[in-house]
């Protein structure tokens, strides 16, 4: 394995936390992958099935939830390129359930307390979350419109919904939105909906168009909504974890599963099963601008433009303790740093959550993350309702990124950033650590030396008390 591609000393940590999971009993297996250029590294661990000890291999079938998110915007994006959709013009004509909405004066307040949309939801609304209703990340039942949500039908949930494509539209057309359209990132729903005028737009469904335009052209023989019985015995078994033992219960088994036979309703959002060789040939294409060897499904403005963050808008508050002051935020984020040749493209697509799967592209870098979880923070956040089948891949570079997004929840022990001055100094420090790493490394230094050779505690910002602490920890990580 070449040492310019992947850090050896990294993948090495890498194998000790995935095994580290499987040894502790967190979770029954693991397959990890991370690919930079030619280079990939496939670390398998643990069973597919703990019953019948079935081990877990690289070519192990998973639901791959939040993954199927931007597969579903870059089916979006074909179609605004064939001009059948347009970014930012109204979706109704497709959606006609969405025409005319109401919205809540307040999340707080009851359904028939609304007053009218300021404007029609777009296509550009849907990709970014932002049509004005998601899942409301609150204690359940905390307000009348979480409670309606669940009740309808339409909520976020680990399986998929039993309702008909119609019913589920019709439910959701039932409610309120809860803030105006572009007003404010909400998860989730967006994709779903999205997923609907993907097929609308098409005239096929939602997975004979993934499968014609995207699976077969990419060669992901095994990514759809379901896994036919010739495979079954792929499909990793779903488990939970009982909150009094800590023991690992059967969620979702393989055969008779919910994933053995079609769903009622394709989810745009979270329904797709898949493995770690399919989604690295899906990351190759993002990471090569819309093309995969001689198959180009985008054009790189049109990645570009998916990649692209529309906001810098920052949380003031917990957003877990208060929905309403969850950021703005894409489905994907970017962050440029430098100029001209040394200009670097830091972003990633895809969902990383406490439902475990993630999938991470770094461009720049040419490196991807691909599998089913997300291994950031202190402890395991997969496990639950996946299947403890989980993915993790390397901390270093992952924190860099999310430190751009959500430094709160990130860095233990980080300095408390006061003002929008303090982040943005932050944000800088980041952005320019990342082009000294990146200058090293074309000079041909490693990735440890590039990160080793930054004097951090001579960089100007670090006589910022609130913000030094932030930037030492990120400092400090990446040159373990």
């Amino acid at each position: 394995m070449s040492t310019r591609g992947l850090s050896k000393a990294r993948l090495g940590r890498m194998s000790d936390v995935v095994r580290g999971y499987v040894d502790r009993g967190e979770t029954a297996g693991i397959v990890a992958l991370a690919a930079r250029g030619s280079d990939v590294h496939v670390e398998v661990a643990g069973l597919q099935d703990v019953e019948t000890r079935v081990p877990m291999l690289q070519d192990t079938i998973f639901r791959i939830a939040s993954m199927t998110k931007p597969v579903t915007a870059v089916a979006a994006m074909m179609l605004v390129e064939e001009t059948k959709l347009k970014l930012d013009a109204p979706v109704d004509k497709w959606l006609p359930e969405l025409a005319d909405r109401k919205v809540l004066r307040s999340i707080e307040s009851p359904l028939s307390d609304t007053v009218p949309a300021n404007r029609a939801i777009t296509l550009r609304d849907l990709l970014t979350l932002r049509n004005g209703v998601g899942a409301v990340m609150a204690q359940p039942d905390q307000y009348p419109i979480q409670k309606a949500i669940d009740d309808a039908g339409v909520a976020p949930g680990p399986l998929p919904s039993p309702l008909s494509t119609e019913q589920w539209m019709s439910n959701l057309s039932a409610l309120p939105l809860i803030h105006q359209p572009g007003e404010r990132w909400m998860y989730h729903i967006g994709s779903d909906i999205l997923g609907v005028l993907v097929s609308r737009a098409a005239g096929v469904s939602l997975g004979t168009f993934f499968r014609e335009r995207i699976f077969e052209p990419l060669g992901m023989v095994d990514t759809g909504f379901s896994v036919p019985a010739s495979k079954i015995d792929r499909l990793a078994t779903s488990y939970r974890r009982d909150a009094e033992s800590g023991k690992l219960l059967v969620f979702d088994p393989a055969r008779d599963g919910k994933w053995s036979q079609a769903p009622s309703f394709e989810h745009g959002g979270g329904g797709l099963v898949s493995t770690v060789d399919d989604f690295l040939a899906f990351g190759r294409m993002l990471v090569n601008g819309g093309r995969h060897g001689s198959v180009r499904l985008l054009a790189r403005p049109t990645v570009e433009v998916v990649a692209h963050e529309n906001t810098k808008k920052w949380a003031t508050a917990n957003p877990q303790a208060n929905p309403a002051t969850i950021p703005d935020r894409t489905f994907s984020d970017k962050t440029t740093v430098g100029k001209g040749k040394d200009r670097i493209d830091l972003y990633y697509f895809g969902a990383g959550h406490t439902n475990g799967d993630t999938f991470v592209v770094f461009p720049a870098l040419r490196v991807l993350h691909t599998g089913d979880m997300f291994a950031w923070k202190d402890g395991p956040l997969c496990d639950r309702n996946n299947g403890g089948s989980c993915v993790a891949f390397p901390q270093t570079l992952s924190k860099v990124i999310a430190t751009i997004k959500d430094v709160d929840t990130v860095i233990p022990g980080h300095s408390p950033m006061q003002t929008p001055k303090d982040l943005q100094e932050f944000q800088r420090f980041v952005a320019d650590l990342s082009t000294h790493a990146q200058t090293a490394m074309k000079a041909g230094k490693s990735v440890d030396e590039a990160f080793a050779s930054f004097s951090v505690d001579k960089y100007p910002g670090y006589k910022n008390e609130r913000v030094k602490g932030s930037m030492q920890a990120v400092y400090d990580e990446l040159k373990k």
